[in-house]
């Protein structure tokens, strides 16, 4: 069992390695969109000047969009930047707030733990199959189906991560103030 302080290396190395994969993962996703943008020009280009367009655009776009979204979600999960609505919150006592907020975080990384794991097991069907799409041009489904499965494998993650730094929080409120007036954990 390590000790404090080796217990606060490890977590220090995870939490730096874990920013590392998110950052990769989103830069990936920067240069996807370079290379959509840059197929999007050259079909348009071919349609408009040449009336031919680019084949297999639609399906190299519909893949690579799957790549943009899922390879950066962890990453905005860190940013806080997911849509929150907060209409009702606001008006709860923190103490309620902060309890909402642990069991929106809880209900989150519980559905994203059950979504990781049925789409690592589709993702590896699909790698086994070699799946690839019908139409004119087959662009394999697979690379999709496995990015899916990292990007909810890294958001379930970071789920994880939240929920302890925020029951954290909340166990370092309570010694601190154990009658709970103190205010809201979330902020420290």
């Amino acid at each position: 069992m390590p000790s404090g302080d080796q217990g606060a290396r490890l977590r220090h190395v995870f939490g730096r390695a874990f920013r590392f994969i998110e950052q990769l993962c989103t830069e990936a996703a920067a240069i996807i969109i370079m290379g959509l943008m840059v197929l999007m020009v050259i079909d348009v280009m071919g349609r408009k000047l040449f009336n031919s367009p680019l084949s297999g655009t639609t399906e190299i776009a519909e893949m690579t969009l799957v790549g943009i979204v899922y390879l950066s979600i962890s990453h905005v999960q860190r940013n806080s930047g997911h849509i929150k609505i907060d209409l009702f919150a606001d008006h709860l006592p923190a103490a309620l707030r902060v309890s909402t907020d642990l069991i929106g975080l809880a209900a989150s990384f519980l559905v994203c733990a059950l979504v990781t794991s049925g789409s690592a097991w589709l993702a590896l069907e699909s790698v086994r199959l070699q799946d690839y799409t019908m139409g004119g041009v087959r662009v394999p489904i697979w690379p999709a189906k496995v990015v899916i499965t990292v990007g909810f494998g890294l958001l379930t993650l970071r789920l994880l991560r939240d929920l302890v730094v925020a029951l954290a929080d909340v166990r370092s409120a309570q010694a601190s103030d154990p009658s709970g007036r103190e205010g809201d954990a979330w902020n420290r």
